[in-house]
């Protein structure tokens, strides 16, 4: 399983300029919307989020300054784990999508031409 850190490291996107990239981000930005992998995914996110809460607030001596210290690091670490997965899935999902609108785009430009 590939991680894309960047848009330009997207198949799809990696020959385009960094206009022509953030024009088919945009333009597939919430296609990713229909599909039911990507409300689980969200689903997922959201309990993994309050389960690291509620664990946070089990193993963390009570004194408040360390719990919202440990809550803002360790949640901080937490969310930023689930959104890489879900940043990824929706990337996945969109993937069909920007190859289709590029191709059009593609035949739009070779009749242009």
């Amino acid at each position: 399983m590939r991680i894309y850190w960047t848009m330009k490291s997207v198949p799809e996107l990696a020959p385009l300029s960094k206009e022509q990239r953030k024009s088919v981000w945009h333009a597939t930005r919430w296609k990713a919307f229909r599909h039911w992998q990507f409300w689980v995914a969200s689903a997922a996110f959201i309990v993994w989020f309050l389960i690291i809460f509620a664990f946070l607030d089990l193993i963390l001596i009570r004194d408040g300054t360390v719990v919202r210290i440990g809550r803002f690091f360790f949640g901080g670490i937490a969310v930023g784990i689930g959104a890489l997965i879900l940043n990824h899935m929706a990337i996945e999902l969109k993937r069909p999508y920007m190859r289709r609108l590029l191709q059009s785009q593609g035949s739009r430009a070779n009749v242009d031409a």
